[in-house]
């Protein structure tokens, strides 16, 4: 057997559906599963839109969020298309959504102060004003 062939075996074995919790106060369910995060949608998250312009921490996690969200049979939720939509969003709802794909035992992403950058990575939780 091939090494590749052996990675690609390896690399199936931790490919099951996540499902990232997000209820919004009124009770609407905008919940959603992933997969474990591939290198390849790293990159793309962190490509600008057209060549020669800087992408923001923003930006880059929206498009994380907009790749890796999948409903139950594994198809994404939403097209690189609906990143403006996603950013017009009030920064609440938008925290509440996309902080979902990175939440484990109740922890939220925050959105910092305006003009900083919401960084998926952040090991700091939400304050709960």
């Amino acid at each position: 057997m091939r090494q590749i062939d052996r990675v690609l075996q390896f690399a199936g074995q931790n490919n099951a559906l996540t499902k990232c919790e997000c209820i919004m106060e009124d009770g609407t369910d905008f919940s959603f599963y992933t997969k474990p995060i591939t290198t390849a949608q790293l990159n793309e998250a962190q490509k600008p839109n057209k060549k020669g312009d800087e992408i923001t921490n923003l930006e880059a996690s929206v498009k994380l969020f907009i790749l890796r969200a999948l409903d139950q049979n594994g198809m994404r939720q939403y097209a690189l298309a609906d990143l403006p939509f996603l950013l017009g969003l009030q920064a609440e709802t938008l925290n509440k959504i996309v902080g979902a794909m990175n939440t484990t035992d109740e922890e939220d992403v925050e959105i910092a102060e305006a003009g900083e950058p919401l960084d998926m990575k952040s090991p700091k939780k939400a304050s709960k004003d």
